[in-house]
């Protein structure tokens, strides 16, 4: 029983599995444009590599979630036959461009759709805490209501 899943029923979806696999693929050695090739749908890869700047965020948002954070709390906020919308709270390690850097708090959300008969890991977005929690929280890719 994994106990980050309140509704087990979750882990056994098999977009959650993709989302797992993603994150188990994820480490200090990875880059993002490694993990695309395998995670990604061939539609989303081409959408990546066109995509520059800001806009590419929504892409990689998730992958720099689970390359300096990790996953206490995952469910499935919302579900079709052909995608779910994935949660994921837990802590966040922080790094500002002058070099400081703390934990902090984030909720990740990402949508995995099916393409054909397999998931893929397509948009996400991500919101953590800055000063550990005394100012507005910064938000990465897609934009969710709180």
């Amino acid at each position: 029983m994994d106990q980050r899943f309140a509704n087990q029923e979750d882990l056994a979806h098999p977009g959650m599995q993709v989302f797992l696999d993603y994150q188990k693929s994820i480490n200090t050695e990875s880059d993002f444009d490694d993990d695309i090739k395998s995670f990604f749908s061939e539609a989303g890869r081409k959408k990546i590599e066109s995509t520059k700047g800001w806009n590419r965020l929504v892409y990689s948002a998730s992958f720099r979630a689970l390359k300096f954070g990790s996953c206490d709390e995952l469910s499935i906020l919302s579900q079709t036959s052909s995608t779910i919308l994935v949660s994921c709270k837990g802590p966040y390690a922080y790094r500002s461009a002058f070099g400081f850097g703390r934990e902090e708090s984030m909720h990740l959300r990402v949508y995995v759709r099916k393409n054909s008969q397999d998931w893929y890991i397509d948009t996400a977005g991500l919101t953590h805490t800055m000063d550990g929690g005394q100012s507005v929280p910064r938000s990465i890719g897609l934009k969710f209501p709180k």
